[in-house]
């Protein structure tokens, strides 16, 4: 009985003492507490960075922290690519590379880690980076360094241009060296040979791939090629990045009743150009050349109105081919479609505005108010009768205005006031369901707040050398409004009509004299037009003047 006792209380002990261990040894981050969002950092490589007389086979890096395997194996590229296979592995801390073929010798090879390379906690490396060795005595020493200029996350290709190879037929090869910007869009390719350089911006999604169909955003340079003699440092290469979007197309149309319908496309059909759009075909012998106007309530489509649609025979609308020079805007497409058989009997409405309405008075009198209809009518047929008060009792003249078949814009004839109130009253003049509101009456409520601050921006330039200058007020809270003007011979400029907010300025070489920046082409290859963007933010205030003196673009 005692030796049990004894032998039980050995192993009571024996087990007490291995729990004991085990919560000694797991020891593990308290939960809670801030979430890690320190970047990984590289704090060595094996061999070490510039090593020379090197004969591949394998590289360590080590990293600050453990790293994850997700995106481990396009977070790598070697420049000049290699014809065989390399392989990436992940133990903890350390990533191992192996190189299995023979290097060309006196070569500087150049190791590229993309933001890809996440640690295990998926942040981020802050910015790519690059790591050289050389199977030669030295190692390659020229820089090529800039800054690209997108919203989102953006990567630089590089080719070198040898002789005998056309212009434009480099973008459509594999890239040979490739880095990723930082958030900034800011970039640097080190390591490279003395030679012809060729560059282009690229969104991050398309890194590595030859220009083609799957490639969206670019940015071109602004001049043709990039030359680099021994150890040169090359900065300041500067590019904007354009979303290089499909054709436009036809894809289906809906015929509402026989007299209208719409047609919708892949993208905003806000830049095309009306007339002739489409043709309406009936039952192959029939044709008809519909009016187009935009559709008010989605820029993706277009409204048609025609005289009459027959029923139930095949009907097929086509699109018309339109290019610009040699890239096609709206590709030729034909799409079945069905006039309805019933006519539509609804009574017609009012989209918009709602009930109330809140604008403030701009410097022209307006902004106008738009009376969005249900469906087209005639432009010129009366469909109502329209009243303006303000302060209940005093009637206003205003100006009504066809915009299109199913917009109306009215305004006062001497504008807006401000901090007033307003009704605006629209009643039916017609009893046909087609035309008319099913409540005879629709009255809004127009309330009017401060009126729209206007200030002006001028000034002068130092070292002006380009010929055809624009500068660009560009508003922060709303990118697409741009107030463009041309800067004088003698390098001062004037915006004298600026709406009171913040705003980047832009200057750009207006080479085409289109007052709108040009982006450039790949095929065939037309560098973009430089640029510059001014490094404050200009705050303009209603009635007074912002002066910028002895503004320096840069140049040399």
């Amino acid at each position: 009985m005692t030796i049990w006792r004894t032998t039980a209380l050995y192993y009571l002990n024996l087990i007490f003492y291995l729990i004991f261990l085990n919560s000694c040894a797991a020891v593990k981050a308290p939960s809670g507490g801030p979430k890690d969002k320190t970047p990984p950092v590289l704090i060595g490589s094996d061999p070490p960075q510039g090593t020379t007389g090197w004969s591949g086979n394998k590289i360590r890096l080590f990293f600050s922290e453990y790293m994850s395997e997700t995106g481990l194996e396009k977070a790598f590229s070697i420049s000049p690519k290699l014809r065989g296979k390399w392989t990436v592995e992940l133990h903890d801390d350390v990533i191992m590379i192996e190189i299995p073929e023979e290097l060309e010798s006196n070569r500087t090879y150049i190791l590229t880690m993309s933001r890809d390379l996440k640690d295990e906690h998926s942040v981020s490396l802050e910015k790519g980076g690059q790591i050289a060795f050389s199977t030669g005595d030295i190692i390659d020493s020229g820089e090529i360094s800039g800054k690209l200029y997108d919203e989102e996350k953006v990567s630089v290709h590089l080719w070198k241009w040898e002789e005998g190879i056309h212009r434009d037929s480099i973008y459509f090869s594999q890239p040979e060296y490739t880095a990723d910007a930082a958030d900034d869009g800011s970039f640097s390719l080190q390591y490279l040979s003395s030679g012809r350089y060729c560059i282009l911006g690229v969104g991050r999604e398309s890194v590595g791939r030859p220009v083609g169909s799957a490639v969206f955003r670019l940015g071109l340079p602004i001049s043709e090629n990039l030359l680099l003699n021994d150890q040169d440092i090359i900065t300041n290469v500067t590019m904007r990045m354009k979303t290089n979007e499909f054709p436009l197309k036809l894809t289906r149309s809906d015929i509402i009743d026989q007299r209208w319908g719409r047609l919708f496309f892949n993208r905003s059909v806000r830049e095309l150009p009306l007339e002739n759009l489409v043709h309406i075909i009936q039952d192959d012998t029939l044709l008809y050349t519909p009016e187009i106007f935009f559709d008010p309530e989605n820029e993706n489509s277009l409204i048609f109105f025609v005289d009459s649609l027959k029923r139930d025979i095949k009907t097929i609308v086509k699109s018309t081919l339109i290019k610009n020079e040699n890239k096609i805007v709206l590709d030729s497409m034909r799409v079945k479609t069905k006039v309805p058989s019933k006519t539509d009997t609804t009574f017609l409405e009012i989209k918009k505005p709602g009930k109330t309405l809140i604008l403030s008075p701009d410097k022209d009198g307006g902004p106008p108010v738009e009376i969005i209809l249900s469906r087209p009518v005639e432009k010129y047929r009366s469909l109502f009768s329209y009243t303006l008060t303000k302060n209940d009792t005093d009637t206003v003249r205003m100006n009504v205005v066809w915009d299109t078949p199913m917009k109306i814009n009215i305004v006062p004839e001497n504008g807006w006031e401000e901090n007033l109130i307003y009704s605006l009253t629209l009643n039916s003049l017609d009893t046909l369901r087609y035309i008319s509101l099913e409540d005879p009456i629709y009255s809004i409520k127009i309330t009017t707040k401060d009126r729209l601050g206007y200030g002006r921006l001028k000034g002068i330039i130092i070292n002006q050398q380009i010929q055809q200058l624009v500068i660009e007020a560009v508003s922060i809270e709303n990118p697409s409004d741009r107030y463009p003007t041309v800067v004088n011979s003698d390098s001062t400029f004037e915006l004298n009509t600026l709406p009171s907010g913040k705003y980047t300025l832009l200057f750009f070489e207006d080479s085409d004299n289109s007052e709108d920046y040009s982006y450039g082409e790949i095929f065939p290859f037309k560098r973009a037009e430089w640029f510059y963007f001014y490094p404050d933010t200009i705050d303009i205030r209603a009635n007074w003047d912002y002066e910028l003196k002895e503004i320096n673009l840069g140049l040399k």
